[in-house]
């Protein structure tokens, strides 16, 4: 979609600066439907991984840098349509199947798998006592199945890019 707004401008900017507050609304209330949306995903996606995981440095590193790019693209965005300039609704974060595939998307998941279990068992040898040893072995092994799932997850995807590498016209 392509939003141009020669005529004059119908959008609010208070709502804009109030829904620009969370990543991808101020795009998804001024019709850039795309962009928005990937920018919910992403922001509520590692909300979501960390809840399972517990990295807690993921919300550091990543929702912060994703908060601010978004809160500052709608304002951007609400600015040139303002302007009359032309708008496409285009990903924020276009990036070629080509030079990034499954085989790096394995990567990350056994990367992130590792991280989470290794946060895991260390959380399980620093609350360890006699008393709760077998509460706490219980809630480190249940908390273990995602990180463990992903690094075999991870595996499966990189030995399947390796296989279609290798013979690219197979299945």
């Amino acid at each position: 979609m392509n939003y141009n707004t020669t005529t004059k401008l119908k959008y609010n900017g208070f709502l804009g600066f109030i829904f620009s507050l969370l990543p991808g609304a101020g795009q998804m209330y001024m019709g850039l439907m795309k962009r928005g949306l990937q920018l919910m995903v992403v922001f509520f996606g590692i909300i979501a991984l960390d809840s399972f995981l517990y990295l807690e440095e993921l919300l550091l590193v990543f929702l912060i840098p994703i908060w601010f790019f978004s809160f500052f693209d709608s304002h951007q965005i609400y600015k040139a349509i303002k302007q009359g300039e032309e708008v496409k609704d285009t990903f924020a974060f276009d990036i070629p199947s080509k030079t990034f595939g499954k085989y790096h998307i394995g990567i990350g998941l056994i990367v992130i798998g590792l991280l989470a279990l290794i946060r895991r068992l260390t959380h399980a040898l620093h609350y360890m006592d006699l008393s709760h040893e077998m509460r706490v072995l219980y809630t480190n092994i249940e908390r273990s199945i995602v990180p463990v799932l992903l690094i075999i997850l991870g595996i499966w995807i990189i030995r399947r890019s390796k296989k279609k590498r290798q013979n690219p016209q197979g299945p």
